[in-house]
């Protein structure tokens, strides 16, 4: 954690009850988070958030961490890598694989880690659910090479062997995110019938398991409009594990149909069918950018895994509740699930300073929040339109705590970020409405009650913006000390008005 300091940077919590919802800040200036300043310290950056996962994953969650290089410290180019286990004695074991990259253990992806929070950007909502459910976990790290004669795919069988095969554990539960699933097809191909028997299922978010590079020789890779750096790999793979090119047999291919599913990128909800892919059946990650899909697919995967485990879902904490309440509703969890994906569609425009489709976003966004969030008396036309939907769809399905909790959390996230773009577009009306939405909920959220008292401030509501600016001066006076001129003087102009008034009605 140290090396995150040392960089200008912390992680902080982002203030909602999901798991690992921290975000990275400036150490000088907690407002402000990332800022580039070229790729070697982005790199670095990286770097250094890559040993605080590892510090959480052994201080936070309690992991073992070993090295599985340690039989290649003879070797000039040797480099530990480090892996992470925990509970290895457990029944159930689950092994999360990540993809290739810049990505290292307890990552799914490095920018969303430095750019959004590690929710989004790590395997911790994973490794929560897998302790709610008392499983053991194994944790790989793919993409640092001991030697030279050692790939991701070796890395991926290697670790199995090493920890997962020797495990009492009756059952495995298999994850893997982009090119982790052709690691996962490398491994299958080396298992033993009572391997393949011990998993359970397989879960692949935007898996690359199918790549088209199958059966290509060195002359035929050179060919094809690939990068230059990946048909180098390509071929040094080819002479390194030939076999991972071959077509899988049949009964792979009846283990995938049986066993496999894959969360893909795509712009349908979360969920939504898309059909089969060298015989898996693919649904949507719920987002269209393949970084977000380990993230945005969750809720889902964990769903599909407990269909697999008929009592896990009914003995984990993370879906138990009080006797007195019911049960948590699936559709309200992809709801709340959609409802995100949307708003970070919302936050993408809004950076690109597409403000009305930012708008828009956000607006949807809202909407499958309905029924889940009390959103006040009246709320805005588009809320509305949603009463005769949910009414069809069972506006009163069963809500946790737990689920409203998280869905207000993100009605007032989504509600700030709207009140930020329609400030940009100067309707002010608006913004007054969407800080109402907020401050309900957070009464003292600084954000809103700036942007609330401009917004009020330009609409000539002076004692409204007084309240507002009043607020933010306690906590931060610079902030607003030219506002609050302006709005003195604002006070100023109608009291000399009155008083000019005033005084006409005695000449």
């Amino acid at each position: 954690m140290e090396a995150l300091k040392k960089a200008g940077y912390q992680y902080i919590e982002k203030g909602t009850s999901r798991e690992a919802d921290l975000v990275l800040r400036q150490v000088k200036d907690s407002s402000k988070g990332f800022e580039w300043k070229g790729q070697e310290d982005y790199d670095a950056l990286g770097d250094a958030v890559t040993e605080f996962l590892y510090d959480m994953l052994t201080e936070k969650y309690n992991f073992d961490r070993h090295d599985v290089s340690e039989d290649n410290k003879d070797d000039e180019d040797y480099t530990p890598i480090p892996v992470f286990t925990k509970n290895l004695d457990a029944e159930v074991i689950i092994y999360l694989i990540q993809g290739s990259g810049a990505v290292t253990a307890g990552m799914w992806a490095r920018s969303l880690c430095i750019n959004e929070s590690l929710h989004e950007g790590t395997i911790y909502p994973y490794v929560r659910a897998a302790l709610d459910r008392k499983w053991g976990i194994v944790v790989c790290n793919p993409n640092i090479e001991a030697t030279g004669h050692e790939c991701s795919e070796y890395h991926t069988l290697k670790v199995y062997n090493q920890f997962i095969k020797k495990a009492p554990a009756k059952e495995i539960v298999w994850v893997a995110h982009s090119y982790g699933g052709w690691s996962t097809m490398y491994c299958l191909r080396h298992f033993k019938a009572s391997d393949m028997e011990r998993i359970k299922c397989v879960a692949f978010t935007d898996s690359v398991h199918s790549l088209k590079n199958r059966k290509l020789s060195e002359a035929q890779i050179a060919k094809t409009k690939n990068p230059k750096h990946t048909r180098e790999t390509l071929k040094w793979k080819l002479q390194l594990i030939p076999e991972t090119f071959n077509d899988p047999s049949p009964e792979i291919m009846a283990f995938l149909k049986k066993k496999a599913r894959n969360w893909v990128q795509s712009k349908l909800a979360l969920d939504s069918d898309v059909g089969f892919d060298e015989g898996v059946h693919c649904v949507s990650a719920g987002h269209k950018d393949h970084v977000w899909t380990s993230g945005t697919a969750f809720p889902a995967v964990f769903k599909y895994i407990d269909g697999f485990f008929p009592s896990a879902s009914s003995s984990s904490s993370s879906t138990e509740v009080a006797a007195t309440e019911s049960p948590p509703d699936p559709e309200t969890a992809q709801k709340i699930a959609t409802s995100i994906q949307i708003k970070e569609q919302g936050n993408n425009l809004l950076r690109e300073g597409k403000f009305k489709a930012a708008c828009f976003e956000y607006k949807k966004a809202k909407l499958y929040l309905k029924g889940v969030v009390d959103d006040g008396e009246g709320g805005d036309e588009m809320m509305k339109m949603a009463d005769s939907i949910m009414k069809k769809s069972g506006k009163d399905k069963k809500v946790t705590s737990e689920q409203r909790k998280e869905a207000q959390d993100s009605y007032v996230c989504i509600s700030s970020n709207l009140s930020q773009a329609k400030l940009k577009l100067e309707d002010y009306n608006s913004v007054m409405s969407a800080t109402s939405d907020v401050l309900r909920f957070d009464p003292n959220n600084v954000k809103a009650l700036y942007r609330r008292g401009i917004a009020a401030l330009r609409l000539g509501l002076l004692d409204e913006s007084k309240e507002a600016l009043t607020k933010v001066e306690a906590s931060d006076p610079k902030c607003v000390q030219s506002l609050m001129q302006e709005l003195n003087q604002a006070f100023k102009k109608v009291r000399d008005k009155e008083k000019k008034a005033y005084s006409q009605m005695f000449k």
